[in-house]
């Protein structure tokens, strides 16, 4: 605390990247069909993971020679998260810090550090809110203490926007770190996506890919809304709330930027969720840090080359979260 203040993969995408992506997502190929340094980081076992999308199947219905079938449960409440509370500390280089600070990251696998290490699934403390958090305690010359959040992919968890807001609600853990936040980073809103461009969920032909797009982020602008105000209600007055919005990925360019219709898809997947990102962000009085123009042009082609930023284009490697901690850290609005 601060202490003075159907088909599994549409056709379109290449088949590597959605090998990648699927991995990543903690869904198999048979259930579709088919540099600064790390501080040590705690390392309780992680806690099992009830999808946060889970629903439980009905129940058959009975026959007139037996007897009647139980009701329907109710699905299960959202899981908690994979990581335990507090993951790194990271103190200043050099002088004694005049103060500890709670930064609270909550996010998908970007947050995790997914892949960043090839011994271990999650390395949150090297993904870029650790790094932004190493950056922040030289900066301003204090300790900071980094609680991160994020879906167990591994359980085959996609946390939606919407689900998010049922996971603020529900975890105490969460709510506590937020309640004490001097900083918090919100990296939110891909997941949505996950079904419409990946396990295809969205026919691949336009226009009607378009049309299952629009019905994919339809909900997205009230749930940003709903999650923003959660976080509102939580943090201290003071607490600088971060949220960044997204670039568009190397491999998603590669693959539909050569259409006649890329500026609709542009929007129809992209550009316009990030839009209601930010005015959620500004209703609420939050920082929004702008991911998406650092890292595209206006014609939405990165202006790094992916190979080099991330493991599988999709997700960043220790130099690709480097680059975004430093984005993250220009647009904070601390004194530098």
């Amino acid at each position: 605390m601060r202490s003075p203040d159907g088909r599994c993969v549409m056709g379109r995408l290449h088949a590597t990247a959605v090998a990648v992506a699927l991995v990543v997502v903690g869904l198999s190929a048979a259930a579709c069909g088919g540099s600064v340094a790390a501080p040590v980081a705690s390392s309780p076992a992680a806690a099992s993971v009830t999808p946060a999308n889970g629903t439980a199947a009905p129940l058959a219905a009975a026959s007139p020679t037996q007897s009647p079938a139980a009701p329907t449960p109710a699905p299960p409440a959202p899981g908690p998260s994979i990581v335990p509370p507090t993951v790194a500390t990271f103190a200043p280089a050099s002088g004694t810090p005049s103060a500890t600070w709670d930064l609270v990251a909550l996010g998908d696998s970007n947050v995790s550090g997914w892949g960043v290490r090839d011994d271990q699934p999650f390395s949150p403390q090297a993904a870029f809110p650790g790094v932004y958090a190493g950056l922040l305690a030289d900066q301003q010359g204090v300790a900071v203490t980094l609680h991160s959040y994020y879906p167990d992919q591994l359980g085959n968890e996609v946390r939606t926007v919407a689900e998010w807001v049922d996971v603020v609600r529900a975890d105490p853990s969460m709510r506590a770190d937020l309640a004490a936040a001097e900083v918090v980073v919100l990296l939110i809103g891909y997941h949505d996506m996950i079904p419409a461009l990946m396990l295809g969920s969205c026919p691949p032909d336009w226009p009607a890919l378009r049309d299952c797009l629009d019905k994919a982020t339809a909900p997205m602008p009230a749930a940003f809304d709903a999650l923003d105000g959660e976080v509102r209600g939580l943090v201290p007055s003071d607490a600088t709330v971060l949220v960044a919005d997204y670039g568009i990925p190397g491999p998603v360019y590669d693959t539909w930027s050569a259409e006649p219709y890329w500026p609709e898809f542009r929007q129809a997947a992209f550009e316009g969720w990030r839009d209601a990102l930010e005015a959620a962000a500004v209703r609420h009085g939050f920082t929004v840090v702008h991911m998406y123009a650092a890292v595209n042009d206006a014609n939405g082609k990165p202006r790094w080359n992916w190979d080099e930023v991330t493991s599988d284009g999709w997700h960043y490697n220790a130099e690709g979260h480097r680059r975004i901690a430093g984005i993250v850290l220009a647009q904070d609005g601390f004194p530098d």
